[in-house]
């Protein structure tokens, strides 16, 4: 019987060692590049330091990600397809949200892209 418990018990600890979790972030950023054929964006990303420290990311996107473009406002933005991002110029205003599929933060996937107006700031 006391077999029987270790067994389980280091099973469960060995799960529970495996088990991962995917990271998703959303934040502001500046545009570096954009190869739509690789379906790639370049990205400059802040952190929270003062005077922020950037990364540069790079993101893929695919068929499920969200854009958005909000040319004047932040809070009115249209839906726009994919073939957007190939229109981004570098050092555009986004607003990203990203996760990394279980990567453990090796390789970020676009959720949705939003377009900021040229007034907001980054970070």
């Amino acid at each position: 019987m006391k077999i029987a418990i270790s067994a389980v018990a280091a099973s469960l600890l060995l799960t529970a060692s495996l088990a991962s979790a995917e990271v998703g972030k959303s934040y502001r950023a500046l545009v570096v590049s954009v190869e739509a054929k690789a379906k790639t964006i370049k990205l400059r990303e802040p952190d929270e330091a003062k005077p922020p420290k950037w990364t540069e990311v790079e993101v893929h996107w695919d068929d499920a990600t969200q854009w958005k473009n909000c040319p004047e406002v932040f809070y009115k933005c249209e839906d726009v397809k994919a073939d957007f991002a190939s229109t981004l110029k570098k050092d555009a205003k986004i607003y990203v949200s990203v996760n990394d599929k279980n990567s453990h933060e090796t390789t970020w996937y676009l959720e949705s892209l939003k377009t900021l107006p040229p007034d907001e700031t980054v970070p």
